[in-house]
């Protein structure tokens, strides 16, 4: 088992790459604050369960939205079989999607941008017209998998469809279901920043959970896994070939307003995407954070605020 690495100090015992230990420890306190199952000895199986993944797959590591699929798990199942499951999430179901490059959200977020613009043109036409990007929003959903961006008995729910079919289609239907839900009251805002706030708010709302997985699973039948595979092929070179640019240092690629410099930035600094909804620039800062960690730091609580402990329920106790 994990805790067997265990001699003493968990922190010394498990270590993990230096890289990561900073922030980990950082974000141990602020997920689901004062849960009953995260006393000392939680955080400790937390800590090990993190630190232990980051040991297994470096080129990963760690980024923020990890402690809260751990902390969700452990709530679960046992502490090694919450590993070998967020491994199974990361490495299979989510392969590509928080490396360096993140080149697999990238490439669903244009996938996604396509299947909006064909099932509501006339909201992407608003959305286009106030300068908003869809993955604005959206990027923070798929790379959290709406931990934190929806109340807790949806989240499960779609955690449910998700780890039962084995795949990410779930991600998109639920996206375009909630785009369903809110897109009338979002044709009515009157600028960028209005129009992601509203999203976020809303999202956050959708406590009827059999409504949205019912919207996500009987009315986009036809996102299934073939037609995204065609689309992400569709749209990867285009993707990649934006990653090349980044990498030779072109100064073209830094100042793009694209998606997947937007991507990139949100990776390295998560508020520059709201902050951005007010600018019509953009800051092209790639620097690496402070913690050393490569990857989407932050994303939750930037975007959401620290998690509503009394919003998360006891599962043990169920």
């Amino acid at each position: 088992s994990l805790q067997s690495d265990s001699k003493g100090s968990t922190t010394e015992s498990i270590g993990g790459p230096e890289k990561w230990k900073g922030q980990i420890e950082k974000d141990l306190p602020r997920t689901f604050p004062g849960h009953p199952a995260l006393d000392d000895d939680g955080r400790n199986a937390l800590r090990r369960l993190l630190t232990a993944y980051a040991r297994h797959n470096p080129s990963v590591g760690y980024c923020q939205a990890m402690n809260f699929f751990a902390a969700l798990l452990l709530l679960l199942m046992p502490e090694e079989n919450a590993f070998w499951t967020l491994m199974g999430i990361i490495d299979d179901y989510f392969d590509g999607y928080y490396s360096e490059e993140m080149i697999e959200s990238q490439v669903d977020q244009l996938v996604f941008e396509e299947l909006v613009r064909e099932r509501f043109p006339k909201l992407v036409n608003h959305l286009d017209y106030l300068g908003v990007q869809v993955a604005w929003v959206t990027g923070p959903w798929f790379l959290s998998i709406f931990m934190n961006m929806l109340p807790w008995e949806s989240v499960l729910r779609v955690w449910d469809v998700l780890l039962y079919e084995g795949n990410r289609v779930m991600l998109f239907r639920t996206a375009l279901a909630l785009m369903e839900l809110y897109g009338p009251a979002l044709v009515t805002t009157k600028d960028a920043g209005d129009a992601v706030t509203l999203l976020q708010s809303l999202a956050g709302s959708t406590f009827d959970s059999s409504q949205l997985v019912l919207t996500a699973c009987m009315g986009y039948q036809n996102v299934n896994e073939k037609r995204l595979h065609d689309l992400r092929e569709k749209h990867r070179s285009a993707v990649i070939a934006a990653v090349e640019e980044r990498s030779k240092g072109l100064q073209a690629w830094r100042d793009s307003q694209g998606l997947a410099s937007k991507l990139y930035n949100f990776k390295q600094d998560p508020k520059s995407m709201i902050m951005e909804t007010n600018k019509t620039k953009a800051n092209g800062d790639l620097s690496h954070s402070e913690s050393g960690s490569t990857n989407s730091d932050e994303v939750l609580i930037s975007l959401t605020g620290d998690a509503d402990t009394g919003a998360v329920p006891d599962l043990q106790e169920q």
